[in-house]
C-alpha cells in the first residue's frame, strides 16, 4: 500500500523476532518500526533494542516510540519517559526517530529532545481521546491547543511536529480544528502533510 501512502510499522515487543523483522523491512512490508515504551518495561536506550536500531539504520526506516500516558493500568509509566530517547538519537544519527504523543505529559522533555537532535521528530497525537467535539472547549484548549502551541514554538522548527490522532482512540475530524488553532496557518502544510511525507518517505 505504499503507493497509496499507507505505511505499516513493525510493532516490536520482546521477545524480538529479528529474522522476521528484517524480512519485513527488506521486502518493504514494513516502512517503519514502533517500540511500545511503557507497555513494555524497557527504556528506549535498553540494550535489548540495539539490534532493532541497527536494522532501522541498515534499511533507513524511522523508529516511532510510544511515550507518555498509557491506557493500560498494568503498564509501567516510568519506561514511557521520552528522556532516554536522547541517548539513542545521539548514538544513531542516521536514523529518524519519532516521539509519539510528544511524551505527554512530559512535553517539555520531548520538545527539548526534538529541539536538540536533528534526527528527532514529534507526533502530536492523542493529547485527548474520544470525540473532542463533545468535550468542553476550555478543556480542549487547555489540554490540546495550549501544549501543542507551546511545543511548536519551543522547538523553533516547523519541520519537527506532525499531526496525528491515534485513531480510533481519537476521532480524526474533531482533532483537526484544535490542532490548527495551535499552529500558525502558514505552517499547516508542513505539520499536516509535508513533515510526515518526508520522515516516512511518502510520495508527495
Amino acid at each position: 500500500l505504499k503507493s497509496e501512502n499507507v505505511i505499516h510499522c513493525a510493532g516490536v515487543r520482546p521477545p524480538i523476532r529479528l529474522p522476521q523483522l528484517e524480512q519485513g523491512l527488506s521486502t518493504g512490508k514494513f516502512g517503519c518500526i514502533k517500540i511500545y515504551l511503557g507497555y513494555v518495561p524497557h527504556f528506549a536506550n535498553d540494550p535489548i533494542y540495539e539490534p532493532v536500531y541497527k536494522l532501522a539504520e541498515k534499511y533507513q526506516v524511522p523508529v516511532v516510540f510510544h511515550t507518555g500516558d498509557t491506557l493500560d493500568p498494568n503498564a509501567r509509566v516510568k519506561f514511557a519517559d521520552p528522556l532516554p530517547v536522547d541517548d539513542v538519537a545521539v548514538k544513531y544519527r542516521k536514523i529518524n526517530f519519532v516521539i509519539a504523543h510528544c511524551g505527554n505529559p512530559w512535553i517539555e522533555t520531548a520538545a527539548e529532545i526534538a529541539y536538540k537532535n536533528e534526527n528527532v521528530y514529534l507526533d502530536g497525537s492523542a493529547f485527548l481521546v474520544g470525540d473532542l467535539d463533545q468535550m468542553p472547549q476550555d478543556k480542549v484548549d487547555m489540554l490540546v491547543v495550549k501544549p501543542l502551541h507551546w511545543i511548536f514554538n519551543f522547538v523553533e522548527n516547523p519541520k519537527k511536529l506532525m499531526f496525528g490522532t491515534d485513531y480510533p482512540l481519537t476521532r480524526v475530524k474533531s482533532y483537526i480544528e484544535p490542532f490548527k488553532r495551535a499552529i500558525p496557518s502558514q505552517y499547516w502544510k508542513d505539520v499536516f502533510h509535508d513533515n510526515a511525507a518526508r520522515v516516512f518517505k511518502f510520495k508527495k
